[in-house]
């Protein structure tokens, strides 16, 4: 029980569940496992669930309704809300956030998602990239410097110069607390090590996410970069599995935080909306597609146990 006090403070104040060892009997302590809505409780449970990722681009006040519904609804008590990008409103709305987290201990954290996308959309409606994200960290620690501020990059993007110094300067970049690190390609998944490095170069003071995507992505996008060819559902698979293991390893082996799922459900594939939307899945292969998802998410299953 001492040990365990000591896991659970070390995490409050850390911001991340260090894998130490529990007890003297050798027993890791849980993963840091962060996942869309939408799984049922008995895969929570399996998955180890720690925190929510919700997306919500309208209002703060509706934002927060929504993160309380989605908390009680998954009984997860720890949720990253995922914001408007809109350069017009992100400012105003982070330092909203901030000023609610007060009174809202289950808001762990702010991100901006697709975050080399949001500043590309930026540049051009000629807005200042560096200044604008200053202003919205300042924004998020304004009334709760605990609230954490986080984004999701992706392995393609390390070398876009919208992460260089001349537009995202390096003193901005070292005030991210988090990065969420999905990988676009399957293709690319195997290299996840040496995107984690780079990542860490670029965010010298955040913590990695390593990015999961159990979900069959055949119609979405090709094999890998540069190519029009796409994954079988064989090899689909056979390159998820490849890079899991090599995600579930760092997270392990502490060279990344913990590991973030999207979409959720888990143990409710058939029933996911984003099916229907464009480029989703063909639906002459709808069915299988669900199927090799149910596999992988089988396979997360086992990799995390």
């Amino acid at each position: 029980m001492y040990c365990d006090r000591i896991v659970r403070a070390l995490a409050k104040c850390t911001g991340v569940l260090i894998l130490i060892l529990a007890s003297s009997a050798g027993v890791a302590a849980p993963r840091y496992v962060i996942s869309a809505p939408g799984n049922t409780p008995e895969w929570n449970k399996k998955l180890g669930v720690t925190e929510l990722w919700v997306g919500c681009s309208s209002e703060p006040e509706r934002c927060m309704k929504t993160l309380d519904y989605y908390a009680r609804h998954d009984g997860v008590n720890q949720v990253t809300l995922s914001i408007s990008e809109d350069a017009k409103l992100v400012a105003g709305y982070a330092l909203s956030y901030s000023q609610a987290s007060l009174a809202e201990p289950r808001l762990r954290a702010i991100v901006l998602d697709d975050f080399v996308s949001a500043e590309l959309r930026w540049q051009n409606e000629g807005v200042a990239v560096g200044p604008l994200v200053q202003q919205v960290i300042s924004n998020v620690k304004a009334k709760n410097p605990k609230l954490v501020f986080g984004l999701t990059v992706y392995e393609d993007q390390l070398r876009f110069p919208v992460l260089q110094d001349s537009v995202l300067p390096a003193a901005v970049r070292a005030q991210v607390d988090r990065v969420s690190l999905f990988v676009h390609f399957r293709q690319n998944g195997p290299q996840y090590a040496s995107y984690v490095a780079e990542t860490k170069r670029i965010f010298p003071k955040a913590i990695i996410i390593a990015g999961v995507y159990p979900y069959d992505r055949t119609a979405y996008l090709p094999c890998a970069p540069g190519t029009k060819e796409h994954c079988s559902h064989a090899q689909e698979m056979d390159l998820f599995q490849t890079t899991l293991r090599v995600e579930v390893g760092m997270v392990d082996s502490g060279q990344v935080a913990g590991i973030q799922f999207w979409p959720g459900n888990f143990g409710s594939e058939q029933a996911w909306s984003g099916w229907d939307s464009p480029g989703a899945c063909e639906p002459s292969q709808h069915q299988e597609c669900v199927n090799t998802t149910v596999a992988m998410h089988n396979a997360v299953e086992k990799a995390l146990h």
